[in-house]
């Protein structure tokens, strides 16, 4: 099997999210590689993907590609990796099915209070996610392998992925005609 190489370092993760320390490493390097895969990929396309990667494993990253990595991909991998790795920080598959685990002194969050968390950083991620997107439109001159893939790879995602619900409150117009004397 080929070395697996993380575009992040678990302990980036763990500093730049409320992921604890105390996190199994081996918990969070399968939701970097994984994010990287998942959610990096399809806006970067295989063959830029696959240039950085490569760069990445034999420590020659520089220039624009440096600077891809650390300005964009960066951010976006951290947010991909936290939101991925929620749900299996808060219950684990066991021989007797999916259970969540309480420490002395602790307890696990209401499932409602991890969907909201998860929203969050997944709203976080798209943002982050878009930035990445608008920056290589905006730079595909520098990064040739950006629209160099064939049939059988990913080609870039490069529409706007970044929305953010707003709830207003109720859903009838609080509007009041003023000329109306009746109420």
């Amino acid at each position: 099997m080929a070395t697996k190489i993380y575009f992040v370092s678990v302990n980036d993760l763990k500093e730049n999210t409320t992921i604890s320390y105390a996190v199994e490493d081996k918990l969070l390097e399968n939701a970097i590689y994984d994010a990287g895969r998942i959610s990096i990929e399809p806006i970067l396309g295989t063959d830029l993907f696959n240039k950085i990667e490569t760069e990445i494993g034999a420590d020659t990253i520089s220039g624009v590609y440096q600077t891809l990595l650390d300005d964009y991909i960066y951010y976006a991998i951290i947010k991909a990796a936290e939101a991925r790795s929620l749900l299996y920080l808060y219950a684990k598959i066991r021989e007797k099915g999916i259970i969540t685990k309480d420490d002395q002194g602790a307890s696990t969050v209401d499932i409602t209070v991890l969907n909201k968390m998860r929203d969050e950083i997944s709203s976080d991620y798209a943002y982050y996610a878009n930035r990445l997107t608008e920056y290589l439109c905006h730079n595909s001159s520098d990064y040739p392998e950006y629209s160099t893939n064939t049939e059988d790879e990913l080609r870039p995602n490069k529409d706007n992925n970044y929305f953010v619900g707003l709830y207003l409150g109720n859903d009838k117009p609080a509007v009041k005609n003023l000329r109306d004397n009746s109420k």
